[in-house]
């Protein structure tokens, strides 16, 4: 790929080596993904918000990053966000929504920038650089044309005029007809737009060591602001509030009796319509100065801006209530700095920087389409700052940032003043100005310290301290009392994060997690109330407290082949506002609410296919945002949600051989998906408003038996079949690419044990616990898609490893995605099957082991041999992100026991994780239970990993033919894995004895054992692959008794917490020691077996399930007794359960007879002979009349094993 050249930090340097956490696109980028508006960058970045008042073509915008953003209507306030055009500020939030054409790259910077760009910059910012003039003429025009007759036109052309003046001119235009009728009026054109941008940028030569660049540029953009639905919050027949689902159905009605009967967001009712128009010009000239010793930069700019936007905010029924805001802005910056390099290397930026603005804000509340209490205010800022930052090395591969600025702001409230002379509604009004010259003086020092390692050139490690300021501001209101100020704002934050490259370039992986302290948050606050029959909106801009903020991103860019490119962006935020009692929305205190437009998880991604011919090359492409649900606004009410949603954009392009032609045919939100980008809720009006309908779940009884239905459930069931089967594709990929992973990167049998077991065990197994705990918690749906995200991933970039260091990060990053996937996955199955169909259920779920692991043979072996291992890694991680994202858009979240006959209060947090491990661990039933799983595991894992070496070299066999074998073998397994909770299920039911779950768990572990001998001591392959058939269905029968026990056992809180334990158990011992002990076994009897090494260890290993099936009838002796303890001392205990896991209460248990008695006699000699045998047998008393005795016994001997087949 490309190098990404950004100026982060007033210098060109490459992204990879800027430690901070920057996005960047090209133009071309911006182009091929359809963007023509500084907004639409947000869809392609991670913990990157977009929100407006008023639809996307309003001028009131807010730009979210990382939960940081300003919240006010009137635009007197500074913004959170900074945004910049050629390093110049842009100082109204309307400017964001320039449109975005012709330009060289746009660059997103999060986090605070407080050292090098100083005051408004706490969230990020968004820097668009627009294209230079070249030396060549060249140029272009584009046009485009879709759906409510929305029309593109943009062109540019530059080139030389003299041998020292280059000049470069562009133009946009868009025009959009409405897609909103009124029903009352007819009026058909709200949300119309029309538009225009044109830039003209000159270069001239103005010496060898100077260089002069002139800009200016302009913009008009007019549109009918789209309106609002409204929803009526009482019941019309009792008056009482609605529940949220009859609200958004349409059902109730406000306080004036009116009720939406269409809440389509194409057909509203309003009686008010208010045109919205932005109008943004300015000018900018930049010197450059260069010199021997530093580089010299001088920039200044002038911007002046005028917008005005406006709607209805009550429904119809009522006085029509309206707003008016308009605001013109008038701003000149400057700025010099100098940057240079350093004696050891480093580099060095230092500079001046001087601003100020004037905002002169008007609005005004309509009432009846006529202005009321028209306000006018102006406010006025000056700053000046210094600044300075170094980087500087302190070792070949450790570098120091440190980074200072002190910034001194003026700022003032020049005057309120009130224009309407009367309001014939209200009364005569006071024409006395209400306010002059409150004034707020700031001096504030914000800065950098920050450390970088390159361990090599390909990686670097960073971890950063910053801090941001935002200047204080003032609520322009005529109360004088409550005109302010309001005082800053201050971030303090935590960063680290990493930058790599992978595959000779062709992978770049970065992330990074981040910790912030935001002090006096700065938010408009709305009150709605009613006096005297009056409504009395008051909207206040305060500090509302203090937010902690924590998150992490993830970006993945990868051209897995020379045709295809993929991108994958992954933010994850947590965000809690910390507020004084006293601070309340509608008496409702707002501490501990979230931040506005702050989605907990966020992803996005691009998928590009390009196909070269003769005729010119064609490309499909595909790109996506998904966001999770957010509250609008900071009081955090219930009616102002915006629910997780999904945005699909599909494209195909084709360009002529000699690429001066271009063609493209594309498809915005396949899905038709609908979402509001502002809402508000009004107690007074008993209405909330948004800009479409919103379908809310709801935990009522009638949502409940649409998720329980069994079509709905049964769905629910295939889609985490799929993802267990990508699950284990991902999973066991690498033991059929073993040996050619050995061959290249010359590995030991112990290095691929480790690969194949420990290194991924490890964090697999110990962060599950931790993850179920969460998934306890949270959304078990999100923690599933986000981990299977991950675990995609990092399987891809098991294919781009080069060492064997590289190989085991890679491991361990797929360990650390699956430790998500099985928790959660069981806990969904549990509350969507009720319990008497519950081990078929996790049956057919871990029927993905099988499958998976047929596919995965099947794969592995054709591909490795016609694509390489590198390419199979990559195919196979792909899939694995579509079905992610199908379980983000079509699974929900069901209330807790929905099946169980619960008395649950979905409202009451789990028991601690710590509090469920002790619950759990007290049940001599499941220790025995996940000591017998674990050892099984450590068979299955061990045999699982190395069978395909084995054959290889015992049986010669070639890779695809392993493949084929071990392909059809593992689909054999799917009988076993279903017939074993089947059997679980119907023989606990038909003996009313749960203790049948875990003996047909021991049963089948026993069976097998003699089956494992032969496939590992015969000489003849008919043998070994016949006896491999049988021991794959023995094998997998463990597997849905064994889970569903564990369920049974717990609360419905506690499911994926206890999945996470026996799976902890599980991996530990089984796939942590499997195949490290396989492996380490195998080099130590080399020396003495040569190539038959592997065969005898394997032969020890698998003996190991004798000890696991005297475990699970161990564990039966107790299980019935710690059923009942359980649901007696656990929260929300069942109030019924299914036949034959009590017992009556005149039950006695009494333990008459245990015997064990094993003996294994191997001679690997000739002959050889091997006599295997364990005996079980328990004898009970229920009661006076019942006496039950089992048996199981084994006994065979060597030459009586052929004779089976």
């Amino acid at each position: 790929m490309e190098e990404v050249v950004v100026t982060a930090q007033k210098r060109e340097e490459n992204m990879q080596d800027v430690g901070i956490a920057v996005s960047a696109f090209s133009g071309d980028q911006i182009r091929e993904l359809g963007m023509n508006q500084g907004y639409q960058v947000a869809d392609q970045v991670p913990n990157f918000n977009f929100n407006a008042t008023g639809g996307a073509t309003s001028p009131v915008a807010y730009f979210n990053i990382r939960g940081v953003q300003i919240v006010d209507f009137s635009l007197a306030n500074d913004p959170s966000v900074g945004v910049y055009r050629d390093e110049v500020y842009q100082p109204a939030q309307g400017a964001s929504l320039a449109q975005l054409f012709d330009v060289e790259r746009v660059e997103v910077l999060r986090g605070p920038q407080g050292t090098l760009f100083g005051r408004n910059i706490t969230g990020g910012l968004l820097h668009t650089i627009s294209r230079s003039p070249t030396e060549e003429t060249t140029g272009y025009v584009s046009a485009s044309y879709g759906e409510f007759d929305k029309s593109i036109v943009e062109g540019a052309i530059g080139g030389s005029l003299t041998d020292t003046v280059r000049a470069r001119v562009a133009v946009q235009t868009l025009n959009q007809d409405g897609w909103q009728t009124d029903q009352i009026t007819g009026q058909d054109d709200f949300g119309e737009a029309e538009s225009w941008a044109a830039r003209a940028i000159v270069e001239v030569d103005l010496s060898d060591q100077l260089l002069g660049t002139f800009a200016i540029h302009g913009s008009d953009a007019d549109s009918t602001t789209p309106q609002r639905g409204f929803f009526g919050n009482l019941d019309p027949l009792t008056g009482d509030r609605c529940i949220p689902q009859r609200i958004y159905n349409s059902e109730c009605v406000n306080a004036a009796g009116f009720r939406d009967p269409s809440p389509s967001p194409e057909e509203v009712y309003t009686d008010v319509t208010r045109e919205s128009f932005s109008k943004a010009s300015g000018a900018s000239a930049k010197f450059e100065y260069s010199t021997d010793w530093a580089d010299f930069v001088s920039v200044t700019g002038y911007e002046k801006y005028e917008g005005q936007h406006g709607g209805q905010v009550s429904p119809p029924g009522n006085l029509a209530l309206g707003f008016i805001f308009h605001t013109e802005v008038d701003s000149l910056s400057q700025e010099f700095r100098a940057t240079g390099d350093t004696m050891g290397g480093g580099t060095w930026v230092a500079g001046v920087y001087y601003y100020e603005d004037e905002k002169d804000s008007d609005s005004a509340t309509m009432v009846n389409a006529n202005p009321y209490y028209p306000l006018v205010r102006r406010t006025s800022t000056e700053t000046w700052a210094t600044f300075m930052q170094l980087e500087q090395p302190l070792s070949e591969t450790v570098s120091i940032v440190v980074g200072g600025r002190y910034t001194d702001e003026t700022r003032s409230l020049d005057f309120i003043t009130e224009t309407n002379p009367s309001n014939p509604a209200f009364g005569p009004i006071d024409l006395t100005p209400l306010g002059d010259d409150d004034e707020i003086e700031s001096g504030e020092f914000t800065g950098k310290f920050g450390l970088e390692w390159r361990p090599n050139d390909a990686l670097m490690l960073y971890g950063n301290f910053s801090r941001g300021y935002k200047s204080g501001g003032f609520n322009p209101e005529r109360d004088l009392s409550r005109v302010g100020p309001v005082d800053p704002e201050t971030l303090n934050a935590w960063e680290m994060g990493w930058k790599s490259e992978m595959a000779g370039g062709r992978v770049r992986f970065n992330g990074a997690v981040f910790l912030y302290d935001f002090m006096g948050y700065q938010s408009l606050v709305t009150r709605t109330s009613e006096e005297n029959d009056v409504v009395v909106v008051e909207t206040r801009f305060i500090n509302s407290g203090n937010a902690d903020i924590y998150g992490a991103e993830l970006e993945l860019t990868a051209l897995l082949s020379d045709n295809l490119y993929a991108s994958l962006g992954v933010g994850l935020l947590d965000t809690q506002l910390n507020s004084d009692d006293s601070v309340t929305v509608d008496g409702t205190p707002i501490d501990g609410n979230e931040l506005p437009n702050s989605p907990k998880m966020s992803l996005n991604g691009v998928l590009r296919y390009s196909i070269p011919t003769d005729a010119g090359e064609f490309a499909v492409q595909g790109d996506f945002r998904w966001q999770d649900d957010i509250y609008h606004n900071v009081d955090n009410h219930p009616f102002e949600i915006q629910e997780s949603y999904a945005i699909f954009n599909v494209r195909a392009f084709w360009r002529s051989p000699d690429q001066k032609w271009n063609a493209e045919a594309f498809i915005e939100n396949v899905g038709d998906e609908e979402y509001a980008l502002q809402s508000l809720y009004s107690t007074a009006l008993a209405s909330s408003n948004r800009s479409h309908r919103h379908h809310m779940q709801s935990a009522t009884s009638e949502a409940t038996e649409k998720l329980s239905t069994p079509w709905y459930r049964n769905y629910v069931l295939g889609v985490l079949f799929l993802g267990s089967i990508v699950n284990f594709v991902d999973r066991t990929i690498l033991s059929i690419l073993l040996e050619p992973i050995k061959l290249e990167l010359q590995l030991t049998d112990t290095q691929l044990g480790l690969l194949g077991g420990l290194a991924f065990a490890i964090f697999y197994a110990t962060l599950g616990i931790p993850v179920a705990s969460l998934a306890d918690r949270w959304s078990r749906v999100k923690v599933l898609s986000i981990s299977m995200i991950i675990w995609s991933a990092m399987t891809v970039l098991c294919g781009m490893a080069n060492s064997f260091a590289s190989l085991l990060l890679a491991r361990i990053g797929v360990g650390v995605g699956e430790a998500g996937a099985s928790p959660p996955s069981h806990s969904l199955i549990s509350d969507y099957f009720p319990l008497e169909k519950r081990a078929t259920a996790l049956a057919i779920f871990s029927l993905g082991i099988p499958v998976g692991s047929m596919i995965g043979n099947f794969v592995g072996g054709w591909g490795a041999e016609a694509f390489g291992w590198r390419t199979t890694f990559m195919m196979v991680g792909l899939p694995g992100v579509v079905i992610a994202l199908l379980i983000l858009a079509t699974l929900r979240e069901p209330p807790r026991g929905m099946t169980d006959k619960v008395a649950t209060n979905q409202d009451m947090p789990p028991p601690p994780m710590l509090e469920t491990l002790q619950f759990l661990w007290s049940k001599p039933s499941f220790r025995h239970l996940a000591l017998a799983a674990g050892l099984h595991a450590f068979v299955s894992y061990g045999y699982g990993v190395w069978n395909a070496p084995f054959l290889i070299r015992s049986h010669e066999l070639t890779l695809p033919e392993v493949g084929g074998w071990l392909g059809i073998i593992a689909g054999v397994g799917v009988i076993g894995t279903f017939s074993g909770g089947f059997l679980g299920d119907k023989l606990s039911k038909w003996r009313d004895d749960s203790r049948w779950y875990l003996f047909v768990s021991g049963i089948s572990t026993l069976v097998m054992v003699p089956f494992q001998f032969v496939v590992f001591l015969h000489s003849e392959l008919w043998a070994v692959i016949s006896s491999m058939f049988i021991a794959s269905i023995m094998g997998g029968m463990f597997l849905g008794p064994s889970f569903a026990i564990s369920h049974a056992l717990v609360a419905p809180r506690m499911r994926a917490v206890a999945s996470a334990t026996l799976l902890f158990v599980i991996n530990i011992i089984g796939m942590g020691l499997g195949p490290y002990f396989v492996g380490f076994l195998s080099d130590l009897l080399t020396p003495a077996f040569g190539i038959d090494s592997l065969r005898y260890a394997l032969c020890i290993a698998l003996t190991a399930n004798i000890w696991s099936s005297a475990h699970y009838f161990m564990g039966a002796r107790t299980l019935r007794k710690d059923l009942e303890v359980a649901h007696t001392s656990s929260p929300d205990a069942p109030l019924s359960t299914a036949p034959g896991f009590f017992g009556s209460e005149s039950d006695s248990f009494e333990l008459e007879s245990t015997g064990i008695f094993g003996e294994i006699y191997w001679d690997i000699n000739d002959p050889l002979k091997l006599t295997f045998g364990l005996r079980y047998a328990e004898d009970e008393k229920f009661g006076a009349d019942r006496q039950e005795v089992l048996a199981c016994q084994c006994l065979l001997t060597w030459p009586a094993i052929p004779l089976l087949f």
